[in-house]
């Protein structure tokens, strides 16, 4: 379709398709754009997702420490029990920081997408009201 015929040799119902036509266009391209958009997002995010999975699992491991300080400290009184606590803090702190952190650089980036998902929305309310 020409991008810039003369309107004025147009009839109203040639006007009327080509309007269709446009909007049938620019909702195929929101689309995409929204597509693109989803696609990046999950892309950008996947490995900030694979650091909170990997904070949970030193957060597991941290746990199981924990049990078996526990179990050393009511089986004796002495030094084992403070290298196993060691340990557990060790873990727990690190997985504590490896959560924390993906989990901040994924709100980041979901509020990025939300800002696109918004701005499409408003493009197509937009072209509903016409």
């Amino acid at each position: 379709m020409d991008q810039n015929p003369d309107m004025s040799s147009l009839s109203f119902f040639a006007l009327v398709k080509r309007m269709l036509a446009l909007s049938r266009r620019l909702y195929g391209l929101e689309k995409e754009h929204v597509a693109r958009d989803v696609l990046g997002t999950a892309k950008k995010g996947l490995p900030w997702a694979g650091l909170a999975v990997c904070g949970l699992v030193f957060l597991a491991l941290g746990g199981l420490c924990l049990l078996v300080t526990l179990i050393l400290v009511l089986n004796t009184w002495f030094m084992p029990w403070a290298s196993a606590l060691i340990v557990t803090l060790i873990l727990v702190v690190t997985g504590g920081l490896l959560v924390l952190a993906g989990v901040l650089s994924m709100r980041k980036k979901m509020a990025a997408a939300r800002a696109g998902f918004g701005q499409v929305g408003e493009d197509l309310q937009c072209l509903r009201e016409r």
